[in-house]
């Protein structure tokens, strides 16, 4: 809990395309999404967490640019975001180890549990963008986190967003 205050610090004052970034992690981890969190799905939908005016300042390299923000540790290990490292399968003698995340799927990234408690707390009544639906739609695969995405859509009233993702 030291690095409370930090993080929260980071959030509030971060850039506009990082703030995204985060929102966009909060919505996901808050509607039911199991970490880690595909790159391409969160830059996908960070784009609709952007007021206009935001939007026209990104430049090419605004998703290296938030993302380097938003990993630089505040104290010891925590960072607002922090690239997931995943394992390699351990098969059995003659099996061949599955390696469909890392290759398929590229970078993954976890939030912080302080940030995403708080987006549980602040977001809960807000509807994520269709940027994010979008995203879902088209970045991810796990069928657990489609369903609950799915579900989620339904009690928003998103009837075409939960159809697409069921």
């Amino acid at each position: 809990m030291a690095g409370a205050p930090e993080l929260l610090r980071r959030y509030t004052q971060a850039s506009p395309a990082a703030r995204a970034l985060i929102e966009a992690a909060m919505d996901a981890c808050r509607l039911g999404l199991v970490a880690p969190l595909p790159q391409a799905f969160l830059t996908e939908a960070a784009v609709g967490y952007l007021d206009d005016h935001d939007f026209d300042q990104l430049t090419d390299d605004w998703e290296d640019r938030a993302l380097r923000e938003l990993i630089q540790p505040v104290h010891g290990k925590q960072a607002p975001l922090r690239r997931a490292c995943t394992r390699p399968d351990t098969a059995l003698p003659g099996a061949v180890p599955s390696t469909t995340h890392t290759a398929e799927q590229g970078p993954a990234f976890k939030l912080a549990d302080y940030l995403e408690q708080r987006g549980r707390r602040e977001r809960h009544d807000l509807t994520p963008p269709d940027s994010f639906w979008h995203a879902a739609h088209t970045h991810l695969s796990r069928t657990d986190d489609l369903i609950e995405l799915a579900r989620a859509a339904q009690r928003r009233d998103l009837d075409q967003w939960a159809t697409h993702l069921r």
